[in-house]
């Protein structure tokens, strides 16, 4: 927070260009921390070009590549192993505990650009040193992060059923209960809690896509 405004108040460049996500006001890319070169926070009276927000203007800029190559590699690992929650996976008396395993990897390259000149021990054709120079950043992220289906298992991923993968979403009705829906075309209609309504509002009958003449197509039923 800066200036007692909230986090999307504020205003984010990368390079001089605009940074900011338009739908949250968050920041839209998040660079690579071994891909910057320096970063600014303007706190109070902050210049024309970047007086747009009543927060903090944040202004962060690329490294650039030099004479020599150089380059990192890493990765932030979150998981089971080396975590200091890694006894409770494999006790019994404790409560189960998600297996969250996330690979945050990163990786930067610079140095001079050369244009080499066909012939073995021929000098280059172009020697960028002093004068032109490449900067390659990679941010990567693979995890295998458990979905919570409310089954009360941490490790229960919710996937379709078989039924379901041919259109049969009769599953999901909840029998014994009963509600009133209003109809995209006026008055209401009663249904189970769990109802499926096709584009015209009224009630898939018995929640199967394959009786909805809009979408039946789809699982190879002809009208």
């Amino acid at each position: 927070m800066v200036n007692g405004a909230r986090a999307t108040n504020n205003n984010f460049t990368l390079d001089g260009v605009d940074n900011n996500e338009s739908q949250f006001g968050q920041i839209a890319i998040y660079p690579n921390p071994d891909a910057i070169a320096e970063f600014k926070i303007e706190s109070s009276v902050p210049s024309a070009e970047s007086g747009r927000a009543g927060g903090g203007i944040i202004s962060a800029t690329f490294k650039s590549g030099g004479n020599a190559v150089h380059g990192t590699v890493g990765e932030i690992y979150q998981g089971r192993f080396w975590s200091a929650a890694a006894s409770k996976f494999d006790d019994p008396t404790s409560p189960p505990v998600p297996n969250y395993v996330t690979h945050n990897y990163y990786g930067t390259v610079g140095g001079p650009i050369f244009l080499p000149r066909p012939g073995e021990g021929t000098p280059f054709f172009y020697d960028g040193r002093n004068r032109s120079f490449f900067f390659f950043s990679l941010n990567g992220q693979r995890n295998s992060t458990p979905i919570f289906g409310g089954t009360g298992d941490p490790q229960a991923v919710p996937v379709p059923t078989a039924r379901m993968r041919v259109g049969d979403f009769s599953e999901l009705i909840r029998p014994g209960t009963t509600r009133a829906y209003r109809l995209a075309s006026g008055g209401t209609v009663n249904a189970p809690i769990g109802t499926i309504f096709g584009p015209n509002g009224v009630p898939i009958p018995g929640n199967d896509l394959r009786n909805c003449v809009c979408v039946r197509w789809l699982f190879g039923v002809r009208a």
